[in-house]
Formats: C-alpha cells, sequence, structure tokens
C-alpha cells in the first residue's frame, strides 16, 4: 500500500513531490530520457523542488538536456545539474554514459529509467542488431543500470531510510500486447510457443484490433509491448536480488500522456486505442484528452519517494499505476520469467552480471 490512498489519477507530480519534499532532500538523482515537456522533464521538475543535491540529466541530445536543465538552474539555484549524453539504442554509447557516472559521481540514490520509444511502425534495428524497441525500452536500460549498480549500492550503505535507494522502471499498459518472445525477440518469424503468443484481446480492448504482422514478420504494438514486459520483469529481477541491500525497484505505468513519445502515428487505429486508453484513465476528462505531462510524471515520483514503498519486503514485484499499487498481466509477473529474460540480456549485450 501507497502512502496516500488519495493520490490518483489526477494527481501531479508536483503535489507528490510537495507531500514528501523530506525525502528529496539531498539525493542523487539520475533520469534518463528527458526532453523539454516530457514526462522526464516534469518528473525533474517536480524532484528538484524538495532540494536534491544533485541532477544527473541524461538524454541523446545536448539540447534537450539544456533545455530541462536551464529552468532547474532558474527556478532552483540550489541544485547542482550533471549532463549525461546517453543513446539507449547504442551499447557503446551506454557503456560511455556508465563509464562517465563511475568516474564522476559518488552515489546515486535514485535511478529514474524513464527514457522509451514507442511503437515503431517498421522494423528497425539498433547498431548492435537488436529490434529498436526491446534495445532501447530495456537492453540499454539493463546495460547501463549494471555497470553503474555499485553507485545504488554505496548509496543504500549511506542510508538511514533501508529501501529509499531505488530504481524506477517507467513501463506501459501496454505490456498487456505481449510477452517475452524469447524464441523470437527478433521479430524475424521464427516459431513461438502459444506462451509467448501477443496478447490479441489487450490489443482489441484497447481499440488497436487484433496484430497483424508484415512481411518483415515485424508488429509495431507487439514489439512495444514486449519492451514494456522487458521493464516489469528487470525490476522484479532486481528488487528480488537488492531489496536486502537496501535497494528497491518498481515499476511504473504513468497513464496516457500527450508528449514526442507518440510522434509516430497519424493512424486511425492509434488514435482509437488513446482516445479509449486516455478514458480508462481519465476517467471524467473525456476521450481523447490525456494527463498532462506533471500528471503523467506523479506516479513517478509516488515510486520514487514514498517511503512506504521502501519497507515493502515480499519477493514480488511492485507495479503502480495512478499513483497507486497495480496489477501487471500475467506474463509479467514471475521470477522464473524474470531470471530467463537476465539470461537473454546478458547473451545480446555479451556481458554476465551477478547480482
Amino acid at each position: 500500500m501507497t502512502s496516500n490512498s488519495s493520490f490518483n489519477k489526477r494527481t501531479t507530480a508536483t503535489e507528490v513531490a510537495n507531500a514528501y519534499s523530506e525525502h528529496i532532500k539531498g539525493k542523487t538523482i539520475l533520469i534518463t530520457g528527458v526532453s523539454p515537456t516530457s514526462i522526464g522533464a516534469n518528473t525533474a521538475y517536480a524532484l528538484a523542488s524538495g532540494q536534491p543535491e544533485q541532477m544527473i540529466l541524461a538524454s541523446r541530445t545536448q539540447k534537450n538536456i539544456d533545455a530541462v536543465g536551464d529552468y532547474i538552474k532558474t527556478h532552483y539555484p540550489s541544485v547542482t545539474v550533471t549532463p549525461l549524453i546517453l543513446d539507449l539504442s547504442s551499447q557503446k554509447s551506454v557503456r560511455a554514459a556508465a563509464a562517465e557516472v563511475n568516474r564522476t559521481i559518488t552515489k546515486i540514490d535514485l535511478l529514474i529509467a524513464n527514457a522509451g520509444i514507442m511503437a515503431l511502425p517498421t522494423r528497425t534495428l539498433s547498431p548492435d542488431g537488436i529490434e529498436l524497441q526491446f534495445a532501447t525500452n530495456h537492453i540499454g536500460h539493463f546495460l547501463f543500470t549494471n555497470l553503474i549498480i555499485e553507485k545504488l549500492r554505496k548509496a543504500a550503505t549511506i542510508s538511514k531510510s533501508p529501501g529509499s535507494t531505488r530504481v524506477v522502471m517507467l513501463t506501459s499498459n501496454g505490456h498487456r500486447f505481449s510477452p517475452i518472445r524469447f524464441h523470437d525477440y527478433n521479430f524475424e518469424g521464427k516459431p513461438i510457443p502459444p506462451d509467448e503468443e501477443p496478447g490479441a484481446q489487450a490489443m482489441i480492448d484497447r481499440g488497436i484490433g487484433a496484430p497483424v504482422f508484415d512481411e518483415q514478420h515485424y508488429e509495431r504494438f507487439v514489439a512495444y509491448g514486449q519492451s514494456k514486459t522487458a521493464n516489469i520483469l528487470f525490476a522484479l529481477y532486481l528488487r528480488r536480488k537488492l531489496a536486502q541491500e537496501g535497494v528497491q525497484a518498481i515499476s511504473v505505468h504513468p497513464g496516457a500522456i500527450g508528449t514526442n513519445l507518440i510522434r509516430h502515428y497519424t493512424d486511425s487505429p492509434f488514435k482509437n486505442c488513446i482516445a479509449r486508453h486516455a478514458l480508462q484513465i481519465s476517467g471524467s476528462l473525456g476521450i481523447g484528452q490525456f494527463k498532462t505531462p506533471d500528471a503523467g510524471a506523479a506516479t513517478t515520483i509516488v515510486a520514487a519517494i514514498d517511503p512506504s514503498l521502501g519497507a515493502l519486503k515480499d519477493n514480488e514485484g511492485i507495479y503502480l499505476q495512478n499513483c497507486q499499487i497495480g496489477s501487471p498481466a500475467a506474463h509479467a509477473t514471475g521470477f522464473e520469467a524474470s531470471e530467463k529474460l537476465w539470461t537473454l540480456s546478458e547473451e545480446l549485450v555479451g556481458e554476465k552480471f551477478t547480482l
């Protein structure tokens, strides 16, 4: 249970940060995927209001970092802003960014894995030959987190509140569209068993329609769903392995937000999906209306600083939506699946990690 049962789909990140400001002060926070008007930017602004010691803003471009960083410097001048160039689709870039963090940063109290891409219309491979959504949304964060894990452990040893050191993984309700396709994660037309088939009904229920694979054996929403399931299972694995060391890992569905994440879409199936999904999470806000980025960042802030979440001792994953604990799809639960994903991820980055 969260500390504040009154927080809901209309709550803003600013409101959450104000409520828990004492749990922000003095922390070192790293946020991936910051850009103007995004969830990442509003996450950064809300946390900056609580006077953290340092905010490390990671993005593919310096321009995005500067836009968000300049706002923080102007409105919260006591906060140290550190830029970090990070392209999660490239393992070379991820390794370079992690090396920079390990060289210059003493500890990380909060790692917020916010960056992501959504439902690319055609099958695209990363520089490392991995389907781009899986590479960016999961593999990049998997590698980056493991490479800087000692900075989180360091923060946990210093903290007087076990569980206040956290990894927050942004996922999506779109995880219901697909489990991990272990037998064909790269969409190469390989046969898959029934338990790896897409969540067709979930796609139909959300107005997308049944999955239709193209000539390249690719379906954009299935690929997106797989990557978002990976976020949840990765957080589950981290929590199981690190909770006893005082590091908590939580996955977050932020809701439907009208940000640059959906920049690829003008087609009616996508519009229908968003309209229906917006209605589901926004209630009286009406069809076709989104959460604001500030409201979209609220659940992330709850995951990052709500003190009650740090005290949870069970071995299950923690999945939040609309600022409260929710229930992911069955295929995004279970430690066995998270172990299997961990092994696949190690293979794809060419390195083993033992927690």
